[in-house]
């Protein structure tokens, strides 16, 4: 496989924040966060337990942390979707 072959394989998100799936489906989980106490408390908590070695993890840091999760969300979940595939 060539570097150029290669590098077509890799998602950034400069492809990301142009795919209308991929921003659909994150403004899905955004909404969800704002609107769905449980999944607002679960996103939280498996980001707090990505971040607990921090020593001074304020809730300011805590709500990035969740920021970087939901950018991922879509990933994980619409994947196929995001990339077109059936």
């Amino acid at each position: 496989m060539s570097t150029n072959e290669a590098e077509e394989l890799i998602l950034d998100f400069r492809y990301l924040n142009k795919n209308t799936n991929y921003l659909s489906a994150l403004k899905f989980y955004e909404d969800k966060y704002a609107n769905d106490s449980e999944f607002r408390i679960n996103c939280l908590e498996t980001s707090k337990q990505v971040v607990e070695t921090r020593t001074n993890l304020s809730d300011y840091r805590l709500e990035i942390a969740v920021k970087y999760l939901l950018a991922e969300l879509p990933l994980y979940f619409n994947s196929v979707r995001i990339l077109g595939k059936k």
